[in-house]
């Protein structure tokens, strides 16, 4: 996987697929060639590939969720072996914590005058003769508990 990259990933080739079959007929006669353990076929090595890239995954999801944590509880005291920093490192540090995406927000000054259009909505005068002010204060008495808690009928 080292020399030619993760192979359950399609290749940019002219005959991409073809080529990763071949690959894992290779790499499956490597492995079951060294005599440790049992032999296997090659849809066992692609599992066993893919279970060790997924639990790399989660492991270091993991990790790195509680490094960017605000705290407040025990520290974790987990870290990814040798052969888990090998995975990561074929597959990459973005499968197992996502691709940097810009935040999706308020728009610029800039992007909101090239959208915005001023709409103007014809209004009615209004006689300022007919308008009464009532006054917004309610009068105050010194005999009233604000404490207590009251209906909500109340006036006050």
């Amino acid at each position: 996987m080292e020399k030619n990259g993760d192979l359950s990933k399609p290749q940019n080739l002219p005959h991409g697929r073809l080529w990763c079959i071949r690959k894992w007929k290779e790499l499956s006669d490597l492995l079951n060639s060294q005599g440790i353990g049992e032999s296997r076929s090659e849809e066992k090595w692609r599992k066993v590939w893919s279970d060790l890239k997924n639990n790399t995954k989660r492991k270091w999801a993991k990790i790195n969720k509680t490094a960017h944590g605000t705290g407040g509880g025990p520290a974790l005291k987990m870290c990814l072996t040798d052969l888990e920093n090998r995975v990561l490192s074929i597959m990459g540090v973005e499968a197992a914590t996502g691709m940097a995406i810009a935040e999706v927000g308020f728009s610029t000054v800039e992007e909101s005058e090239k959208v915005s259009k001023t709409v103007f909505i014809p209004v009615e005068p209004v006689n300022t003769e007919d308008i009464i002010i009532v006054p917004n204060e309610v009068p105050a008495t010194d005999d009233e508990d604000w404490n207590t808690p009251g209906c909500s009928k109340d006036p006050y």
